[in-house]
């Protein structure tokens, strides 16, 4: 399946770029390393330049998969992801710069309180960062399989658009298909405009039918 291959293949370049920002804040948080206001600004535009790299990457990557579709439920969903793929991106390089800050403030902190603290900060300035993404609706995730989900669901929703649009050409009628035959939902009509009396719409079964990690296609529809 062409989405899921794509899907793969953008989680792996997102974790090449968690594991740059990694190295590059590993790198500078070496044992005996002050923590200062150049440090921290050093960290930032090196995160920065690490995400602008991925973006055109993954923007490119998105641009091959979209070909040259001219739907705009297509070019809606590319810019969805792209605008997600920022967001995300974001949130990593302001976590990994608030991690360092926050080294810095118990720096200050260990000098005050001697007792053990100076080995908890060292453990906590070279223990690797865990990268999480807040979504939009407040859920905190793992970043790369994040991504992943993300990026099939662009590409899974393109396919199926793409296959609707040339079922329309002949029909407004299309029908949900399953791998397993006997899986509930197998054969279901539906329209493609929506247009068609006494069927759902496509965009009626998106959320219950084409959700996330869905494995249903689109056939085109055999009267009996």
């Amino acid at each position: 399946m062409h989405y899921e291959d794509f899907a793969d293949r953008l989680k792996s370049e997102y974790d090449l770029f968690l594991f740059a920002l990694s190295g590059r804040y590993l790198s500078l948080m070496a044992p005996g390393a002050g923590v200062s206001p150049m440090l921290i600004n050093g960290l930032e535009q090196g995160a920065w330049a690490l995400r602008k790299t991925f973006l055109a990457l993954a923007n490119q990557s998105i641009t091959d998969y979209v070909g040259s579709t001219a739907l705009a439920p297509v070019s809606e969903l590319a810019q969805g992801f792209q605008g997600e793929l920022e967001r995300a991106t974001r949130q990593n390089v302001a976590m990994l710069a608030a991690r360092m800050k926050g080294v810095q403030m118990g720096e200050l902190d260990a000098v005050r309180n001697a007792h053990g603290a100076m080995g908890l900060l060292l453990q906590r300035k070279l223990a690797t960062p865990e990268f999480v993404v807040t979504s939009l609706l407040g859920r905190t995730f793992s970043a790369a399989p994040y991504i992943r989900t993300q990026a099939r669901q662009f590409a899974y929703q393109s396919e199926l658009y793409r296959q609707m649009a040339d079922l329309a050409l002949t029909s407004d009628l299309a029908q949900v298909a399953y791998d397993d035959p006997n899986r509930e939902g197998n054969g279901r009509v539906f329209s493609i405009s929506g247009a068609t009396p006494g069927y759902p719409s496509f965009d009626y079964l998106a959320a219950s039918v084409f959700h996330y990690n869905a494995t249903a296609r689109i056939e085109p529809h055999v009267s009996p």
